[in-house]
């Protein structure tokens, strides 16, 4: 039963002509598709990218605080594990960068 139909397709040219078409136009949809994931894939890694930097700028602004004595003392302490959670509600909050 295959064997005939693959007969019957060989041997019409307009089908042969047909499936070529077809095999371009399937080709060209997967180029397509692969294309539009390799997208997704770069927009996420540059979200993801972008997160990073975001959280290593607040990092870095953090330590130039630290390092010039702009923070309270409770606020490093806590966040270096020495002491439990302050209560920053006194703290003067003008000299903050």
């Amino acid at each position: 039963m295959i064997a005939t139909l693959f007969t019957v397709i060989a041997a019409a040219p307009w089908m042969r002509a047909a499936l070529r078409y077809g095999a371009i136009a399937l080709a060209v949809f997967l180029f397509l598709l692969s294309l539009r994931r390799s997208g997704e894939r770069a927009g996420r890694l540059a979200e993801r990218l972008e997160t990073t930097e975001k959280a290593n700028d607040v990092q870095r602004r953090m330590l130039e605080a630290a390092a010039h004595g702009v923070l309270p003392k409770e606020f490093i302490d806590f966040h270096a594990g020495l002491a439990s959670e302050p209560d920053l509600s006194t703290v003067d909050t003008d000299p903050w960068p």
